[in-house]
C-alpha cells in the first residue's frame, strides 16, 4: 500500500505540533491537519511549569517565544488560608524562570517550528473518519479539505484532537480514572498589574490566581466547585477578595479588558494513548482540571514521549505493541500521580495544610519530570543523538 505519509496529526495545537515537530526533524513525512490556524486564543491556564520550560529550551523553541515579549515570570506566591508565602523562583536544571505566554503566541511557534522542520500543514481539513484495514488497523484518514472529501493514508495517525478527540471516538480508545468536571472557572486579562509575580490563593472552597502574560496584562482567575452556574461577574470579584486581600487590592485599580471566560470546569480522565496504526497525544489522551495548571506541560512532555515511541517503530528497532505500551507506561508513571492529586486539589475537600501539601507534591512531581528529561532522554534541539536513549521505567 502507498502511503502518502509516515505520520498525520490530527490538531495543530500545542501537543499536535510539538510532536509533529520532533518527527519532522528525526525525517519522517509529517503532515498536521487542523480545521482552522491554531493561532488563536483558546481556554487556557496560560502557565507552563518548569519542566515545559525545560522542554522548549532544549527543542530550541523557547526562544522564539520570548522574542514575542513573553515575560519571564521570577517570583511566586503561595496562599494557604491567611497564610501567604512569597518567594523567588529557584534557578534548577538551567531553568531560571517561568513563563505562561498567551496561546495565540505559544501555539503558532511550535506550528511555525514544525513547519520549518519539514512537517505539511493543512488548514480547513476536518477529520471526518479513519481508514481502516481488514485487520482493525488504522491505514489513514478520510477529511472534508476545506469542502473537498479525500483520503490520506499514513503508517500512524495521531490524535492531538481535544478531550472530545474523534480519533479516540472511532478507535474507541478505553477511558479510565474518569471523574465529571468538580469545579468551575472564570478567568480574564486585566491591565495595571505590576506585580510581576505568579501568584495563587487556595482557601476552603475556592482558588483564584494572577499569571502574567504578553502585552504587559495579567490572566486573573477564579474558581469554585461546579454547582451547575457559571461564576458571573460580582461573583469573580468576591472570590478574589475572598482568596486574598492582595488581590483584592490589585483589583481595585487594574483595568479589565478583555471578556471574562467562563467554563464549569473539565471532566478529568486518562485514556489508553496507542494501539494499531493510532496513537493520542496531549488532552486527547489525558485531561485533569486546570487547577494545578500543568496542561501545557503534560501535553509537551507527552509529544516527546510519542515522537520516541513512533520513531522507534518507523525505524524498526522496536515492535509497535513495545513501543506503544511503553510510552503508556511513561505516561502514566507522571500523568496518574498529578491526575489524582489535582483531582483532590478541584475538589475543594481540602484545609490549608492539605492543599499546601497538595502543591508540594506537584511540585515534587514537577522536579522528578525534569530530571527525567535531562538523563532519559535524547536531545531534542536537533534530535542528532541516538533517540532510543530513553528508559521506560
Amino acid at each position: 500500500m502507498n502511503l502518502d505519509y509516515d505520520v498525520i496529526v490530527v490538531g495543530g495545537r500545542v501537543a499536535g505540533s510539538s510532536t509533529a515537530l520532533l518527527l519532522a526533524r528525526l525525517g519522517y513525512r509529517v503532515l498536521i491537519i487542523d480545521r482552522s490556524h491554531p493561532g488563536k486564543d483558546t481556554l487556557s491556564t496560560h502557565a507552563i511549569m518548569r519542566s515545559g520550560v525545560l522542554q522548549l529550551q532544549r527543542w530550541g523553541v523557547l526562544q522564539r517565544i520570548l522574542d514575542q515579549g513573553t515575560p519571564a515570570i521570577r517570583r511566586i506566591v503561595l496562599g494557604f488560608g491567611e497564610q501567604e508565602i512569597g518567594f523567588d523562583f529557584r534557578e534548577a536544571f538551567g531553568v531560571a524562570a517561568l513563563y505562561a505566554p498567551r496561546r495565540y503566541i505559544l501555539d503558532t511557534e511550535l506550528l511555525a517550528a514544525a513547519v520549518e522542520a519539514g512537517a505539511e500543514f493543512r488548514q480547513g481539513y476536518r477529520l471526518l473518519d479513519l481508514l481502516f484495514d481488514e485487520e482493525g488497523r488504522v491505514t489513514g484518514v478520510q477529511v472534508n479539505a476545506n469542502g473537498t472529501p479525500s483520503v490520506l493514508r499514513a503508517r500512524f495517525v495521531v490524535g492531538a484532537d481535544g478531550m472530545r478527540s474523534r480519533v479516540a471516538a472511532a478507535v474507541k480508545a478505553p477511558a479510565y480514572e474518569r471523574h465529571p468536571a468538580v469545579s468551575s472557572y472564570t478567568y480574564g486579562y486585566f491591565a495595571g498589574i505590576a506585580s510581576g509575580s505568579y501568584d495563587a490563593y487556595f482557601v476552603p472552597g475556592l482558588a483564584a490566581g494572577f499569571i502574567p502574560t504578553n502585552e504587559g496584562l495579567t490572566a486573573v482567575f477564579t474558581a469554585r466547585p461546579n454547582t451547575g452556574n457559571l461564576i458571573n461577574d460580582d461573583e469573580f470579584y468576591r472570590l478574589a477578595a475572598a482568596a486574598s486581600p492582595n488581590m483584592a487590592t490589585h483589583l481595585q485599580t487594574a483595568e479589565l479588558v478583555s471578556p471574562f471566560y467562563r467554563t464549569l470546569g473539565i471532566p478529568g480522565f486518562l485514556r489508553v494513548p496507542g494501539g494499531p496504526g493510532w496513537a493520542l497525544v496531549g488532552d486527547a489522551g489525558f485531561t485533569k482540571d486546570p487547577v494545578s495548571a500543568h496542561g501545557i506541560s503534560d501535553a509537551l512532555r507527552d509529544a516527546e514521549l510519542l515522537a520516541n515511541a513512533l520513531d522507534a517503530v518507523l525505524a524498526e528497532r522496536t515492535s509497535e505493541w513495545e513501543a506503544l505500551n511503553s510510552y503508556h507506561l511513561t505516561r502514566d508513571r507522571f500523568a496518574l500521580p498529578q491526575h489524582r492529586a489535582t483531582r483532590t486539589l478541584a475538589e475543594y475537600g481540602w484545609d490549608e495544610a492539605e492543599a499546601s501539601a497538595l502543591m508540594r507534591r506537584l511540585g515534587q512531581l514537577t522536579e522528578e519530570e525534569c530530571d527525567f528529561h535531562l538523563t532519559s532522554m535524547p536531545s531534542a534541539t536537533n534530535l542528532q543523538s541516538d533517540p532510543m536513549a530513553m528508559s521506560f521505567a
